[in-house]
């Protein structure tokens, strides 16, 4: 009877080290395929508009950040954790990356200068069509909405899954088992 149970154990053993290292492998998956779509969701967000204006010499070709950039604190990687549904990963954006994903408005807010002690503006009724001032109050403006986390994710799911499957099939090398 004891031995009978010791192999039970056992079996039991093995299933449980098989569950979880198919669950790190998928999770290792997804995450591999969750950074390329969050590199993608960053140069997508720097290519045009806002985005470009203040970060679009912080991200490399490849879409990673340069050293240096605050980007990634705005556009995060959440953690890639199981819930009760299954695997879940996720971007998150905040401050003026999330306002461009969304949409909305910009309340009033001054600009100063930050180098020259002058900010240059247009102004068509001035002649040159430009103004310079040391600081700026700027009115709000609507900002319409922009996505780049969604398309990126979208994007990429097909990648995730060949990730996840390539993890899933190395640790099944690894193990011995196919």
């Amino acid at each position: 009877m004891s031995t009978f149970a010791s192999f039970k154990a056992y079996a039991a053993g093995i299933r449980k080290w098989e569950t979880g290292q198919r669950r790190r492998a998928i999770t290792l998956g997804a995450r591999s395929g969750l950074r390329l779509a969050h590199r993608d969701a960053m140069k997508r967000f720097t290519s045009h508009g806002i985005g470009r204006a203040i970060w679009g010499r912080d991200v490399t070709s490849s879409g990673g950040a340069r050293k240096g950039s605050n980007l990634p604190t705005f556009i995060k990687l959440e953690k890639t954790r199981w819930t009760a549904r299954g695997l879940e990963g996720a971007l998150k954006a905040k401050g003026l990356p999330a306002l461009v994903e969304r949409g909305g408005r910009t309340r009033p807010h001054t600009i100063t200068s930050k180098s020259d002690g002058v900010i240059k503006f247009s102004l068509p009724s001035l002649p040159g069509g430009f103004g310079f001032a040391p600081k700026v109050k700027h009115p709000g403006a609507v900002v319409p909405s922009r996505p780049f986390m969604r398309p990126a994710l979208e994007g990429h799911v097909g990648l995730i899954a060949r990730k996840i499957d390539e993890r899933l099939a190395a640790s099944v090398k690894a193990s011995g088992i196919g």
